[in-house]
């Protein structure tokens, strides 16, 4: 009787540990982190990557249109551009990266994670991961170099008609 009681009451406390760590992240808790790893910095840093690997390609591209219609083409990417900058800014996203981390992360690994990166690992972390970014910024270069001849052909197909 008493090994039963010792189970129980063992098993009580191990159902309350787990309920206690797999609570829900606060909304507060999410941005104090995204704060910490300074995710806003990096996301506009990989938004200024990504637009000037696209204005290079479309300099690629202008050289190939003939003049009577890089007009359209340049106001077609400036609209593009105005698109990109209106639903990819981070005001935008950034409520939807802390859905994100709600729907992934439980508290105790926000909390976790919010104490590794104040360590001087995860502060380490942070300050290496533009370069990180960066360096696969130029692998994605060469991906969007494939991506925008294939816009470029189309753009070329719907100037035509």
């Amino acid at each position: 009787m008493k090994r039963l009681m010792i189970f129980i009451l063992a098993a009580f406390v191990s159902c309350g540990a787990l309920a206690q760590t797999s609570q829900p992240a606060s909304k507060a808790s999410i941005e104090q982190l995204l704060e910490i790893t300074e995710t806003k910095q990096m996301y506009e840093a990989t938004m200024q990557e990504m637009t000037k690997m696209v204005d290079q390609s479309t300099a690629r591209i202008m050289n190939r249109i003939p003049p009577e219609k890089q007009g359209k083409f340049k106001k077609a990417m400036a609209q593009l551009d105005t698109i990109i900058k209106e639903e990819m800014s981070w005001d935008k996203m950034k409520s939807q990266y802390v859905q994100i981390y709600m729907e992934t992360f439980t508290q105790q690994e926000i909390d976790d994670l919010a104490a590794f990166y104040q360590t001087p690992s995860g502060k380490s972390f942070i300050k290496k991961q533009p370069l990180v970014i960066q360096r696969t910024s130029a692998i994605s270069q060469e991906k969007m170099g494939v991506m925008m001849e294939r816009f470029s052909n189309m753009m070329q197909q719907v100037m035509a008609e």
